[in-house]
């Protein structure tokens, strides 16, 4: 959706559009990982068990020996790393993309919000295969139900590259959100989740902060003497 913003004596059209990542926002491809690995609830291990510093692999690993160490067996000393993951998930082909990964229960109610007030585009940024790609494509085709075209797979770092006045990046990537912050001019906002710093585990709760970010930052950008004067304090 677009909308004006005045520019001297000129009035400039501004395009506003919601950048929605997928991987950690709407769909858990954390616990699609560790269902490979016969790991229940890995996003839910990694808050109560790991570290914000920790990568996927370091976390799995840990599961893994937890789950070990719980059922009595021998552990046969084997790390996982993330090459082991990758080819776990190539092994499965585009249907462990389209398929494996589901959607969190407040994926549908945040995007359906999101959709009714700005032009929302989902996104994603795959492994370097065609099956990968291919079954990214598919899940956003089906989450949305075929009703939007408004797909798009980037390369994981350069989000930033879509960062405009008017645009949200809402994404559950520290870095993805501070270059999108820091190396253009639209708005990055970190969705909680225990691998990002807000040490959180998303929830209705934590959707509710994240748009009413998204209403703030658009409150500025398309009323900035309005908000000002709503911040500006009688002195005491």
């Amino acid at each position: 959706m677009n909308s004006v913003q005045k520019k001297g004596n000129t009035v400039e059209k501004l395009n506003t559009t919601i950048y929605l990542d997928v991987h950690g926002v709407l769909a858990d491809f954390v616990g699609a990982v560790g269902s490979l690995y016969d790991v229940p609830n890995l996003p839910r291990y990694w808050l109560e068990h790991g570290r914000t510093s920790q990568s996927l692999e370091h976390v799995l690993d840990s599961a893994v020996d937890n789950k070990i160490a719980e059922s009595k067996a021998t552990n046969d000393g084997v790390v996982i790393t993330l090459n082991d993951i990758h080819n776990a998930i190539d092994e499965k082909g585009s249907i462990f993309w389209s398929d494996s990964i589901l959607e969190y229960d407040w994926a549908r109610d945040l995007y359906r919000y999101l959709i009714a007030k700005w032009d929302v585009v989902l996104i994603s940024s795959p492994s370097p295969t065609c099956s990968s790609a291919a079954g990214i494509m598919q899940w956003m085709y089906d989450f949305t139900r075929k009703q939007t075209k408004d797909f798009m797979l980037c390369p994981s770092g350069l989000q930033y590259k879509l960062s405009r006045p008017g645009c949200v990046l809402i994404d559950d990537h520290r870095k993805a959100v501070d270059d999108f912050n820091t190396k253009g001019t639209g708005k990055g906002i970190l969705f909680p989740m225990p691998w990002n710093t807000s040490r959180k585990m998303g929830g209705f709760i934590e959707v509710v902060k994240v748009l009413h970010e998204v209403e703030r930052y658009m409150e500025r950008i398309h009323n900035p003497e309005q908000v000002l004067n709503a911040d500006i304090k009688e002195p005491i």
